[in-house]
């Protein structure tokens, strides 16, 4: 049975709401103030909460905001109701503040009963897709962790033919061991790349500090040193800030957006990478663009997709290195897009949320 938490400061308020849930098979709480409320969203665990705006104590709007950015708390369902906060702004404070909903008193019984209903109904849906992510993730995690060790058998044994007994093979022979160590090294990339994006997928939980992405550039940049020398390449950047965020996925999406560029070059002009940032509104706007070849308008959303490669078998990866970047900025809150031409270049763009702690310009 569903439990509901009714916040309201008037006792007849609970009692009528309480009834209504209860004539329609909820188990109802109650709380006549906010920090009563914030206390048995603790303890109690309700699956939603109906929520007065006006609080002897703490208004509503506060004690939503509370509820949702705790991690114990943030799942549960907020339906803010109030009889005196009727103007546009007000629904969306609420809403802006987490809000599932906000309706006006006074409410008929029929729509409160409907409106519960649906959210809950929306909740179930939510948690059921929660746990089946979860579980694939915990499955790519465990599989990807334990064909390692198989994996780096066949490539170092493999390796001890090659090394021990080449001489005494034909040419063919030859042949068949090098398909033996360059397919082995190919699916160790994969079942790396595939830990990656799994423990991305499935963690989330990473810790958070201020992360200056000019260093993080600067970082990738001697990462990729060597091959960026073979494609005549260099990198230049704009004004980076100062982001929030955890340090080895931020690390993880441009080492892997760098990484895209690089791989699709075009061999005969120098590679040029740019990279730049720019405040809209309540979030940053990253670009990194190239001169590279470039694909094709028609595949935009695809190339984020996992083991998307837009058919070039002529190009080294997994298929998977965008995909981890999309992995990064959602759970990030942001969100990610390209725009490119074949042989004019990719430009890839995507968003991060500006914390007011953490605007500041990098070096």
């Amino acid at each position: 049975m569903s439990r509901i938490l009714i916040v309201d400061d008037v006792e007849l308020n609970r009692y009528i709401r309480g009834e209504i849930l209860r004539q329609a098979g909820y188990e109802s709480l109650h709380a006549a103030t906010g920090a009563e409320a914030l206390e048995k969203c603790i303890t109690e665990k309700p699956d939603l909460v109906l929520l007065d705006i006006h609080l002897p104590d703490v208004n509503g709007f506060e004690v939503c905001r509370r509820i949702k950015t705790n991690p114990e708390t943030a799942s549960i369902i907020v339906m803010q109701i109030s009889a005196s906060a009727v103007e546009l702004k007000d629904a969306l404070t609420g809403l802006n503040g987490g809000a599932e909903d906000f309706l006006l008193e006074p409410i008929e019984p029929d729509l409160l009963v409907a409106k519960v209903r649906s959210l809950l109904r929306l909740r179930m849906v939510e948690e059921r897709l929660r746990r089946s992510n979860e579980e694939l993730s915990r499955f790519a995690f465990v599989a990807s962790h334990d064909l390692q060790e198989p994996l780096r058998n066949v490539v170092t044994f493999a390796q001890m033919l090659d090394r021990d007994y080449r001489d005494r093979l034909d040419e063919r022979g030859v042949g068949y061991l090098n398909f033996i160590i360059n397919g082995g090294k190919r699916m160790n990339m994969l079942v790396r790349d595939l830990l990656e994006y799994s423990q991305i997928s499935s963690t989330g939980d990473d810790a958070n500090c201020k992360v200056d992405m000019s260093k993080i550039v600067d970082q990738t940049e001697d990462w990729f040193r060597e091959k960026l020398a073979e494609a005549n390449g260099k990198i230049s950047c704009g004004h980076l800030p100062v982001i929030e965020g955890a340090e080895v996925r931020v690390s993880q999406l441009v080492r892997n957006l760098i990484d895209n560029a690089i791989k699709y070059r075009r061999p005969e002009v120098p590679l040029e990478i740019h990279v730049s940032a720019r405040p809209v509104k309540r979030e940053w706007v990253f670009t990194f663009s190239d001169n590279g070849k470039g694909f094709d308008p028609a595949f935009t959303e695809e190339i984020f997709g996992i083991f998307r490669r837009l058919n070039r078998s002529d190009v080294d990866g997994t298929g998977i290195g965008l995909a981890i970047c999309r992995a990064v900025v959602e759970s990030a809150g942001g969100r990610i897009w390209a725009e490119g031409r074949p042989g004019e270049g990719a430009t890839f763009y995507f968003t991060w949320p500006i914390a007011s702690e953490a605007s500041g310009a990098g070096a």
